[in-house]
């Protein structure tokens, strides 16, 4: 177990940050701050036209009403352009896809969303081009993570126990370029995470088998470092009808929970309830600590 944690917070500004994000961040900062580590922010701003500078500056807002403070990372809108946007490291992704395709683990799709939908009860991907050969330089293509039948991969938790993926069933062939020739969010998330030299990743259990294919692909690309990460995979946050909360979710966004509480001990008070921790009296984030 590592005696010194880094990790990372990653949000993706495509939207008001809300519960579910806040939850994440605290159950990040406080992992780390416990065990003396090293907290970047990174902000996954790959996806162009997805990307608003309000969320971009939504995430700054909400951190310091939160309270959470970060070693590395952008301190502002401005100096994510300048110097920490993803878009600034592109270079990096493609280089690593290059690898992939060179060493045969990929192969080119020209499968639509809405054909794989009415191809596959589980919305996965079924193969469809897997053996077609068809040619990387085409238009209007994506590039998919060959994942053979019966992948299974390992993973670590925080708790030192081994935990099992099947790839196969859970993600099948992923996309790793997608059609408007963008590196995908797993390519992307695994280059920064090791670069960083992040050793803690926590993320929603949705998110599962996301860490699946970044083991995969480190493997493919013969890294040794990301395989020694440890995971944490937290409970979803939820509305009251169950769904998980998204950022359309206006009733949980940070900015109206802000509005309504003016403080974020509401905020510290109910993390601390979901993480089975005594939350009566939490006013502060050291209280939390």
């Amino acid at each position: 177990m590592f005696s010194n944690f880094i990790s990372r917070l990653a949000p993706t500004p495509s939207g008001y940050l809300h519960f579910g994000n806040a939850f994440n961040f605290l159950l990040t900062y406080l992992l780390v701050n416990f065990h003396d580590g090293v907290l970047h922010l990174r902000i996954d701003d790959l996806d162009g036209p997805r990307v608003d500078r309000a969320y971009i500056e939504d995430i700054f807002i909400q951190l310091e009403w939160l309270g959470i403070e970060y070693h590395y990372g952008p301190s502002g809108p401005d100096e994510l352009y300048t110097r920490f946007s993803q878009q600034l490291r592109m270079d990096r992704y493609y280089s690593a896809i290059e690898i992939l395709k060179k060493a045969g683990h990929l192969f080119a799709c020209e499968c639509s969303r809405s054909k794989i939908k009415n191809s596959s009860k589980n919305i996965i991907y079924p193969g469809t081009c897997r053996n077609k050969k068809i040619n990387f330089q085409n238009d209007n293509l994506t590039w998919r993570v060959n994942v053979p039948e019966n992948t299974f991969v390992f993973y670590k938790t925080i708790t030192k126990n081994k935990k099992k993926i099947n790839l196969t069933k859970g993600i099948g062939d992923f996309v790793i370029r997608r059609r408007d020739s963008l590196p995908a969010y797993q390519i992307a998330s695994l280059v920064d995470d090791i670069e960083m030299g992040v050793n803690l990743v926590v993320r929603g259990s949705d998110l599962i088998n996301s860490t699946g294919a970044q083991l995969l692909l480190a493997k493919y690309l013969k890294d040794s470092f990301f395989p020694s990460v440890q995971f944490v995979h937290h409970t979803l946050m939820k509305n009251e009808s169950g769904k998980k909360l998204s950022k359309s979710s206006r009733d949980y966004s940070l900015n109206f929970l802000r509005s309504k509480y003016k403080s974020p001990n509401v905020i510290y008070q109910q993390s601390a309830k979901i993480l089975n921790l005594p939350f009566d009296g939490i006013q502060t984030i050291k209280d939390l600590t």
